[in-house]
């Protein structure tokens, strides 16, 4: 890391747990929007935009956030500031666990490929020929989708059932167009399950987080993270219903009577302990944890040195693997497509690659530029975050990202 995390903030009313972080930041004036940025400096704002970002914080009531920025092959500047909980505080640091919601994509997605570049699957042989879910209704669309449809998010399947009764089928022929899925990476997840005989947080810690020296990285629960993990905003400031917290302490007794921790849970273990912990739930994907579509936990520095290794090409990646995921597969609008686990835009003169969270209390987005080795991710733990993040991508890359506005 290139510089010390700047922490700030120590928890106390809504409306003041970001001002107190710096003093005097609430008279700063906003800061005119940088059009053009120099392709050899890092993504960092300058000391202007960081010392209104508590006003900026508050106004959006948003109680933390944390922005890691990558540049020249490393993780080279964090910036930490507010607090993990409105009411009770507790500062917001680099090492605080955030959950990342769908920035867990694309990190499944790198694993994916380095699974197909070693033979164990094919990104184009039905996902059938490895697991049909027994809730598969019987549709020929369903038995030509494919990892690289999953991937894409070409499936035709919707993003998530609410309902048992809804049957997981296709709104289209897989391939056909773009929409967001999903269920199509947790039906994925089962098949990495099955290729590798492993339970798919195991697979991600063997093949990507241990590598890669993410600590904390988890798609799973455990008390550690109960510690680390900082709680969910509404929009207006005030905690919110934290689902994964409270879903793992009603499974954490289950893992320690199995004596199984959730990371090397599989998709059966997981039905078979939701069922046990709370028969309320409905036994469907979209309430399961670990899911790889959506409860990736980490901190940002740790999502920061994934970035590194995406714009490197560099182990557990390859150059190969990455130029998988930056292909255009799919035009959502003129300057914006998908490639295999991340959203793509092209600009004058090169192209970035792009993806949001969205856990409702959590919000995070990344972009990276492969040309010159820069990117950025923020994790904030309010609904409201994206009024925030969307600020902080301006002042630090200069771009006005098309993304922005079809997130």
């Amino acid at each position: 890391m290139g510089g010390p995390a700047g922490v700030e903030g120590q928890g106390l009313g809504r409306r003041r747990f970001v001002a107190a972080a710096v003093a005097g930041a609430s008279l700063a004036a906003p800061r005119p929007l940088r059009t053009l940025m120099a392709a050899d400096r890092p993504w960092i704002p300058d000391a202007a935009f960081l010392a209104d970002l508590p006003r900026l914080m508050d106004m959006a009531s948003v109680p933390g956030l944390a922005v890691s920025v990558v540049h020249d092959g490393a993780v080279h500047w964090t910036h930490a500031i507010g607090v993990t909980n409105a009411t009770t505080g507790g500062a917001v640091t680099a090492d605080t666990v955030f959950p990342a919601a769908s920035l867990g994509k694309p990190v499944f997605a790198a694993v994916v490929l380095g699974l197909a570049r070693a033979g164990r699957l094919a990104l184009d042989r039905p996902l059938v020929e490895y697991v049909r879910p027994a809730d598969l209704p019987v549709d020929p669309r369903l038995d030509r989708i494919t990892a690289r449809h999953v991937l894409s998010h070409t499936t035709g399947l919707r993003n998530w059932r609410n309902r048992v009764d809804q049957p997981l089928a296709p709104d289209f022929d897989p391939g056909q167009r773009f929409q967001y899925s999903g269920e199509g990476f947790y039906w994925l997840q089962r098949v990495v399950e099955q290729v590798t005989g492993q339970a798919v947080d195991r697979v991600m810690h063997d093949r990507l987080f241990a590598p890669l020296g993410l600590a904390r990285a988890t798609y799973a629960w455990s008390r550690e993270h109960a510690e680390w993990t900082t709680f969910g905003h509404t929009n207006r400031g005030a905690v919110g219903t934290q689902f994964t917290r409270d879903l793992g302490a009603k499974l954490l007794p289950i893992a320690e009577k199995w004596a199984k921790p959730m990371r090397d849970w599989t998709v059966a273990d997981t039905y078979r302990a939701v069922a046990e912990a709370d028969s309320r739930l409905p036994q469907l994907p979209n309430v399961m944890v670990p899911n790889v579509a959506g409860s990736l936990l980490c901190t940002a520095p740790e999502y920061g040195r994934f970035l590194a290794a995406v714009l490197g090409g560099r182990p557990p990646l390859s150059g190969a693997d990455r130029d998988e995921m930056l292909t255009p597969r799919v035009t959502l609008k003129p300057s914006l497509s998908w490639g295999l686990g991340w959203g793509l835009e092209r600009r004058p003169g090169g192209s970035l690659f792009w993806h949001w969270g969205d856990n409702g209390i959590f919000r995070a987005f990344t972009v990276g530029e492969v040309a010159t080795g820069r990117a950025l991710v923020i994790f904030t733990n309010a609904e409201s975050g994206p009024k925030v993040y969307q600020r902080l991508v301006r002042a630090a890359t200069g771009l006005e990202l098309d993304a922005l506005l079809w997130v």
